[in-house]
């Protein structure tokens, strides 16, 4: 995004010469639209600028993608991306300090809404590829009314997600085994989460709209006063006079996600002015369809954590208290790397998406991946060290010896665990810039199968936190090994023959080597809707 601002600064994308109609960028349209409208013609690749490509482009930007641009992505996106588990770190470092019991009824809650909120996280993908699409083309009412949309939609998801929930509670309580004393604390937390769900799903759109923006520096704001405020309420409402529990840590998560969605709301009205009427059907129905598929992508990837924390549960109370310790810190390594996995969505799909590319796409895109391959080692060695560090002195996160004991002893585990899910989100973006979803679907599905039997097989043999972990490093480990695979299949499947020349696939995608950066500006943010939408 902090490319494509450069490369427009104050116009929309210039017309290719020679173009038919007007590019997606210029319409609003869809990915494939922008894709068809850059290379529109034989000779659109060499003998005309493609879109989103004018002399500031070509004169501010290098042609790969450096180390520089990954870092001016993912750096800002980070901050936005991790509130929700800072949260949740905080509330479990604030209610370990009061019982062993509400840290055990924190746990299973801790993934319940984790699951809820991972599975509409579809709105994050949606809003930003939409807004993007029309900031670029200098659209400022089609942004308006985009956001306006977002708004009023994961406003209804998040209340009728909500809903349900309340309704589900006493289903859910029995899949995850809340049953007994830690039932009390566990619903006291439950009940009072219930109501955030609106303003949760309000927060993912809107910080989205903004990144959509190409404004990077207000999710971060937002982020870090929410965080601020939400450790001041857990202080207050848990330790404080009114000793709430983990239901004074659930009022208090409650009460900053609707002070992080009234800031958004006041910086966009006053940055955008929105427009908060009723959206129709046929307003609301692009987000519906594209959002269909990563949601059942999603639903599957937290299927593998719902089973682990099930276990957990169902070993007793000491486990489940330190299994949350674990999961607490790991929730938030686990999102270092998908900064770099929306880094690869915004960047490569212009060659990764492309069925024939061309040698200047398979050079451009093998430097990419290389780069956020080594941006992924980095991250995750880093990742590794501080979940290290934090868990290595679990005192300051638990007052019970017991508990404690099995968090050390689960360190190891976690550690590759953390390292296994930073290498595994640069392949997940570098296969969602190939608009692959299908394999991701089908993988998730597979991985989860992986996860059973190894949770089968190491339970085996000694039940515990780290085998949970070990468990769960299994199934990281089979991902990782799909997801290489399948890029590697897809190099050889999509890059033409030597015989066939690098001739015709450039005549038949449309894109040289110049082309790849402006369809990038042009189109940062849409691999995934280029996919949903065929």
């Amino acid at each position: 995004l902090a490319l494509a601002a450069e490369a427009c600064p104050s116009a929309p994308p210039a017309p290719a010469a020679g173009g038919g109609g007007g590019g997606g960028g210029g319409r609003g349209g869809d990915g494939d639209d922008a894709r068809e409208g850059a290379g529109a013609g034989p000779g659109a690749g060499a003998g005309a600028p493609p879109r989103g490509e004018g002399p500031p482009a070509a004169a501010g930007a290098s042609e790969d993608l450096s180390f520089r641009e990954i870092l001016r992505f993912s750096v800002p996106a980070f901050g936005a991306i991790i509130c929700d588990p800072v949260m949740g770190f905080v509330d479990t470092a604030v209610v370990g300090q009061v019982s062993t019991l509400e840290l055990a009824a924190l746990g299973p809650n801790m993934v319940i809404w984790g699951a809820a909120v991972f599975l509409l996280n579809c709105f994050v993908t949606t809003t930003t590829s939409r807004v993007a699409r029309a900031h670029l083309a200098g659209r400022a009412d089609a942004a308006r009314r985009v956001i306006s949309d977002a708004v009023w939609l994961s406003a209804a998801c998040g209340a009728a997600l909500g809903a349900a929930m309340y309704a589900l509670r006493s289903q859910v309580f029995a899949l995850f085994g809340l049953v007994g004393a830690v039932a009390a604390p566990a619903r006291a937390y439950y009940d009072i989460r219930v109501l955030s769900m609106p303003g949760t799903i309000m927060c993912l759109a809107l910080a989205a709209s903004c990144m959509g923006r190409k404004d990077s520096r207000t999710p971060l704001l937002v982020s870090l006063f929410a965080g601020l405020f939400n450790l001041a309420g857990d202080l207050w409402c848990v330790l404080g006079p009114w000793r709430m529990g983990a239901g004074g840590a659930s009022a208090a998560t409650c009460l900053s996600i609707y002070v992080a969605a009234g800031a958004y709301l006041w910086h966009l009205h006053r940055t955008v002015g929105l427009d908060l009427r009723v959206p129709t059907w046929a307003r609301v129905r692009p987000f519906v369809q594209a959002s269909g598929a990563v949601v059942v992508r999603n639903f599957c990837i937290m299927a593998n954590f719902v089973l682990v924390s099930c276990a957990a549960t169902s070993l007793g109370v000491v486990v489940a208290a330190a299994h949350q310790v674990a999961a607490s810190v790991f929730n938030v390594a686990q999102y270092v790397g998908e900064p770099l996995s929306s880094c690869a969505q915004a960047y490569l799909p212009a060659a990764a998406s492309s069925l024939r590319r061309t040698p200047e796409e398979r050079r451009f895109l093998d430097c990419g991946s290389r780069r956020l391959a080594a941006a992924g080692a980095a991250a995750g060695a880093v990742v590794v060290a501080a979940v290290a560090a934090v868990l290595g002195r679990p005192e300051a996160l638990t007052v019970d010896p017991a508990v404690a004991s099995s968090v050390l002893a689960a360190v190891p585990a976690v550690c590759l665990c953390a390292l296994l899910a930073c290498l595994s989100c640069v392949t997940d973006g570098l296969l969602l810039a190939a608009s692959d979803l299908k394999f991701l679907m089908a993988s998730s599905a597979l991985n989860t199968g992986a996860m059973l039997l190894a949770l089968r097989a190491f339970q085996a043999r000694a039940p515990g936190v780290p085998a949970l972990w070990s468990a769960m490093a299994v199934m990281l480990l089979t991902k990782l090994a799909q997801n290489q695979a399948r890029l590697w299949w897809l190099e050889r499947a999509r890059s033409p023959h030597e015989k066939e020349g690098g001739d015709s696939t450039s005549v038949e995608t449309g894109r040289g080597a110049s082309g790849l950066r402006g369809l990038r500006a042009l189109d940062p943010v849409g691999p995934v809707a280029c996919a949903e939408s065929r």
